[in-house]
């Protein structure tokens, strides 16, 4: 019986999938898949003004992206007492979802590099153009390497009114290895992973694990045993990190990390400001928390963002 239990959680993490993407549509959001070739890329919106609308314009959109593996339903608890506040102050919220990962888009086939991950995304955040970007561990790093890349154009474009995001909201960002031993510290997370699967990467994912995420784990395994995700991994290199690129970066950047995180550790965000000197760059360090602050303390999280966004 027991083992019949925990065989059906998998599915059952898949239903309750399924079933949310029903529900939020019923709800008025809408579900968009993109596609290049085989590859895909999912984004969740809720539209409040249409674009046409001058107000919506000055507006602006908000996005979210998430982490390395995760699921858009962790940032769901947070973003729906938000709501009220991101109606107001945003025409539209936009959550992206990645192909294999442990969101809606899980039974598809992971984009397997990380030069193809950051161009879908970028050039898919460029169709939207957001005012503010949220963005978790690596997706911080996506976020901050897309203005990077529309700083890039505008220079060799010449262009006297280039766009760019307003602010970038980054929880636990990674992206940025100044010096040796971080390099070296990163490694061992990464790697570790590359060899021994989730159970070397999970001591890093959270300080305090939740009670439930043991019925959930085994679906987070099958995702470190897949070999585009093993590919993707394998596929980062030096020349991805944000450490020089951010050196010229002008751009609000609000820094979210965990205490006690120990996959990029709270300390590394000094790098950030270090690095960053050109751009307006503010650090706020949750005490009691690791590298999943949406999961780990959604309360103070709530509270964090009222001012941020």
């Amino acid at each position: 019986m027991i083992k019949l239990i925990t065989d059906s959680i998998p599915h059952a993490f898949k239903f309750a999938h399924s079933a949310t993407l029903m529900g939020l549509k019923r709800m008025g959001w809408d579900w968009e898949v993109r596609r290049r070739g085989e590859l895909c890329l999912g984004v969740l919106s809720k539209t409040f003004e249409k674009k046409s609308n001058s107000t919506a314009r000055e507006k602006g959109e908000l996005i979210f992206i998430g982490g390395f593996g995760d699921t858009p339903l962790s940032w769901f608890q947070i973003l729906i007492p938000l709501l009220p506040i991101v109606r107001r102050r945003y025409s539209a919220v936009r959550i992206f979802d990645f192909p294999g990962f442990a969101g809606f888009l899980s039974d598809q086939r992971p984009i397997h590099s990380m030069d193809r991950l950051q161009e879908f995304c970028l050039d898919t955040l460029e169709t939207f153009k957001p005012k503010t970007i949220i963005g978790h561990s690596l997706g911080g790093w996506l976020a901050t390497a897309y203005v990077a890349e529309l700083k890039e154009r505008a220079e060799k474009n010449r262009l006297t009114k280039p766009y760019f995001p307003k602010r970038l909201i980054l929880v636990c960002p990674g992206g940025v290895l100044n010096g040796e031993e971080k390099r070296a510290h990163w490694k061992r997370v990464f790697y570790g992973a590359i060899e021994g699967g989730f159970r070397e990467f999970q001591p890093h994912v959270f300080y305090n694990e939740p009670i439930w995420f043991k019925w959930v784990e085994d679906s987070f395994s099958e995702f470190f045993d897949k070999p585009e995700i093993l590919q993707f991994m394998e596929s980062v290199e030096d020349r991805h990190l944000l450490n020089d690129k951010l050196k010229d970066l002008d751009v609000d950047i609000q820094l979210i990390v965990g205490e006690n995180d120990s996959m990029i550790p709270a300390a590394w965000a000094d790098d950030w400001i270090e690095l960053g000197r050109k751009s307006h760059i503010e650090k706020t360090v949750l005490k009691g928390v690791g590298h999943s602050p949406q999961i780990e303390a959604p309360l103070r999280m709530i509270k964090l963002l009222k001012n941020k966004i």
